[in-house]
């Protein structure tokens, strides 16, 4: 037996319920309002799989809401068929490999590599760099859902209704910072190796740190760190 027979690989109902298992390992919780408790299932022939109303908020929702596979019209089996033989194939697979196999057009083949890659790793890197103390604000993405179980506190808002602040919580001054960092490693830069990267990093949080000081005035800031610090050409060169 392949581990592709597996059902939520062929049939919508099991992929429903697997990625139900997965994105809610305690119980359902509501994308809406966070609600744990008082969420139905919807029956009726004509139900969506997996379709549940929250009975705080009122709203309905599936699993989907907030994930990568939210809104798309490619059937949820799929989705894992893709993710299987994006994480198996060990040097990866092209976007046409995938329309071949999933029988998808081209440019749908192409933007699920996207979504998956976009899901891939995020709350391991989280972990490592971000304090178990903080209290971590985002937007609405699936992906962070469950932060607050990991750090101090999870504050959210919801570009998607408009939101962009509610008192201290909002994501306006790290979009802003990232826009900048973003556009000089990619225009600048172009490429950085892993080992290097916190040292590019610090020269961004140095700037936009140091943003209200003048071009001289942020010289001298950064000259006055030289002292004790070395840097040998063999630690600095290399990819």
């Amino acid at each position: 037996m392949s581990v592709l027979s597996k059902p939520y690989f062929h049939d919508e109902t099991a992929a429903v319920a697997k990625l139900e298992e997965i994105i809610w390992p305690e119980g359902p919780t509501c994308p809406h309002c966070g609600a744990v408790d008082r969420i139905y299932d919807l029956k009726g022939n004509s139900t969506r799989i997996g379709l549940k109303k929250c009975g705080h908020c009122r709203k309905q929702f599936t699993v989907k809401v907030g994930t990568v596979f939210e809104s798309s019209h490619v059937p949820l089996h799929k989705w894992f068929q893709a993710a299987y033989l994006l994480c198996s194939s060990k040097k990866g697979i092209s976007a046409h490999q995938l329309h071949r196999v999933l029988e998808v057009t081209y440019k749908t083949a192409w933007f699920m590599a996207h979504r998956l890659r976009e899901a891939m790793t995020l709350m391991p890197i989280l972990a490592e760099n971000i304090a178990k103390e903080t209290t971590v604000n985002t937007d609405e993405a699936g992906q962070y859902v469950h932060l607050g179980r990991h750090f101090n506190g999870h504050g959210v808002v919801r570009h998607g209704i408009g939101e962009y602040g509610r008192g201290e919580t909002h994501t306006n001054t790290i979009e802003g910072y990232f826009s900048i960092f973003k556009r000089g490693m990619k225009g600048v830069y172009q490429h950085c190796a892993k080992k290097h990267l916190h040292r590019y990093v610090a020269e961004f949080n140095f700037r936009y740190n140091e943003r209200d000081a003048s071009d001289g005035e942020r010289s001298a800031i950064a000259l006055a760190g030289i002292v004790g610090k070395r840097l040998m050409y063999r630690d600095s060169s290399g990819a």
